[in-house]
């Protein structure tokens, strides 16, 4: 198998439909617009005019859109005969991108086990999808939360396909394998300060009880450290993240409550959120090359 024999829409729809919001690949910058390619559907060509791309007034196209960048833009005009898409950035609301944004990486994730699966059966990966993900689409909206459950519920989630015995028992240990549960380490900062006569007995009070805040049996356990005063770090370790996030919050609302009777502010710096292994938020890493302005917030 080549490369190309792993180049696959996502959907089993061949072209998006007029006002849906895609991912698209910047490949082509004009004078007047700007040339993409759509990823979830076979990296088909679409294209943004130069009046689509921002609601403010810019000097040059390059100022919005750069060759290589992802963006997220809304399907206005389409001609399926043609294959002419027509898309706009403009249009994209704030809720529309963090929607798109999260399905995407989904639907990534559930083309790429599906191309692996492909692999080791040596089955056309088109033929791959038309079995499996295309199906968990229609019966459960998005595949990935169909094929999380089958890491538990195989049988559930697969057996209404009846795939093959070879196809069913590779697709089971390859979801096992990739979709196994991870570990997350979950980190908020807080700036801690009490300017009173026992402000640093009350920071050193206050950080002990927030983290005491996270020992309680079947939660996250939570740890505090300074990393420049008066800033300092709340961490959990969890497979759960929202379970993290809601444990994290809840100690940094009893480090507020302590250090307010005590004359004294925690003020949070920056919110609960992924770290990856090298310190920096995920958030951070998967930021799209985005104009804020351009949303509809």
């Amino acid at each position: 198998m080549t490369s190309k024999d792993f180049q696959v829409r996502y959907y089993e729809n061949e072209m998006p439909a007029i006002g849906d919001v895609v991912m698209v690949k910047v490949e082509k910058m004009t004078d007047t617009s700007c040339y993409v390619r759509l990823l979830e559907y076979n990296n088909i060509e679409g294209m943004i005019p130069y009046t689509e791309l921002s609601r403010r007034r810019i000097r040059s196209i390059s100022q919005l859109a750069k060759v290589g960048r992802l963006q997220i833009a809304v399907v206005i005009r389409l001609d399926a005969e043609k294959k002419y898409i027509d898309l706009s950035k403009k249009q994209v609301t704030a809720e529309e991108r963090r929607q798109c944004e999260e399905r995407f990486r989904k639907s990534k994730t559930v083309a790429s086990i599906m191309c692996y699966t492909a692999i080791e059966t040596k089955i056309p990966v088109l033929d791959v999808m038309k079995a499996i993900a295309w199906p968990l689409y229609k019966s459960h909206g998005n595949a990935y939360d169909a094929l999380k459950q089958a890491v538990q519920n195989p049988d559930q989630i697969f057996g209404p396909l009846k795939l093959d015995a070879a196809l069913h028992e590779k697709i089971v240990s390859i979801v096992q394998i990739k979709l196994k549960a991870e570990v997350l380490k979950l980190q908020a900062d807080v700036n801690v300060t009490c300017f009173t006569a026992e402000g640093v007995d009350a920071i050193r009070d206050v950080l002990l009880l927030g983290q005491a805040a996270g020992q309680r049996e079947g939660s996250p356990i939570v740890t505090v450290n300074v990393q420049a005063p008066p800033t300092y770090a709340i961490h959990t370790t969890t497979e759960d993240k929202e379970a993290g996030v809601a444990m994290l919050q809840e100690c940094i609302e009893v480090m507020k409550a302590e250090m307010a009777r005590r004359g004294g502010q925690v003020e949070v710096r920056e919110p609960p959120r992924v770290m990856g292994a090298d310190g920096k938020a995920e958030e951070e890493k998967d930021k799209l090359d985005s104009d804020e302005e351009d949303a509809d917030e």
